[in-house]
């Protein structure tokens, strides 16, 4: 593999347009975003358990549940999508299906229905606070001591009780307190980090339906958003140099108005070399080779499979 700085020299040389360091490095980001956004990959997959609180005051226990700041949706690179997140009973899982927030508003919410909960609906806009974006900061983390304790390289619009996600920060981690730049972390980081780019804003909610009649643990397998990659001495987190290279140095023929960026990003029908290599490596992503690939279906809808009517008779 290669470093960022080597990716981004690389991609100058064969746009020919050495100095745009500045503008390297910020499509380099919006190109690892853009995968987060628009592909289903293994590499930026993460798993979240927390347990249902019957106790919410809200909603009878139905939620909200705060998901992973870094949260974009149930995880499409496991497998099937219905089946990322569940819950579980004495060691037995129980699948919940996904539903709009529109079929949720439409539940009868009263005392006495708690039960198993079966659907599950997510808020990603966050209707529970005003802001004008979900995401406050993309910013590094400077250092950190006993590994609770943060201090962040800008806290320009961030809050107490934001979001926080970036490597070694367990997923859900809150900001608890906030002096300056200084920051408290409500779970400890995995490790001590230094200059490690972080996403602070306001997290994603969920729902369950019915309230849940216990503190049942869940499992959440979901896509997450990278954060942004600021030391260009390390390793970006998707490993085709090939296809980075090609889609950095066709962006900045874009800013340098070259012919050859149609080569090698496609003209919105036909992709370019760029995405040709992406499609391939999609094809292994997450060993999908040694394995059938199913359709999802709802399963309220196709629940049974469907027999078709014995056209035969055997007379006696």
């Amino acid at each position: 593999m290669l470093t960022v700085a080597s990716i981004i020299s690389a991609a100058q040389q064969i746009a020919k347009c050495s100095g745009y360091d500045t503008q390297a490095l910020n499509l380099f980001n919006a190109i690892l975003m853009g995968l987060c956004n628009d592909v289903d990959s293994s590499l930026s997959r993460e798993v979240y358990n927390f347990d249902f609180n019957p106790g919410l005051t809200t909603n009878f226990g139905s939620g909200p549940y705060n998901l992973p700041v870094d949260y974009l949706r149930a995880s499409g690179s496991s497998g099937e999508g219905q089946k990322t997140f569940f819950w579980t009973l004495d060691g037995v899982p129980h699948l919940m299906i996904p539903c709009d927030l529109s079929e949720f508003d439409m539940q009868v919410q009263n005392a006495g229905r708690s039960s198993y909960p079966l659907l599950w609906a997510t808020d990603m806009a966050n209707t529970s606070v005003s802001s004008s974006s979900r995401y406050k900061a993309m910013t590094t983390i400077a250092t950190t001591i006993n590994n609770v304790t943060a201090t962040l390289a800008s806290a320009t619009g961030v809050a107490i009780g934001d979001g926080i996600a970036g490597e070694g920060i367990g997923p859900c981690t809150r900001l608890n307190n906030l002096v300056g730049v200084t920051a408290t972390l409500s779970i400890a980081a995995a490790a001590t980090l230094t200059a490690g780019s972080v996403i602070i804003g306001m997290p994603p909610q969920a729902y369950a339906y019915p309230p849940p009649s216990g503190a049942y643990p869940v499992t959440i397998r979901y896509q997450k958003m990278m954060p942004p990659i600021v030391n260009t001495a390390n390793y970006p987190w998707f490993p085709d140099d090939g296809y980075l290279i090609e889609e950095l140095a066709g962006r900045l023929m874009e800013i340098t108005d070259d012919a050859r960026a149609t080569e090698f990003l496609g003209n919105g029908q036909m992709p370019g070399r760029a995405g040709r290599r992406l499609r391939l490596f999609l094809q292994n992503d997450n060993d999908k080779k040694n394995r059938p690939q199913q359709v999802e279906l709802d399963r309220r809808n196709f629940r049974f499979p469907r027999r078709l009517r014995d056209t035969k008779q055997i007379w006696g």
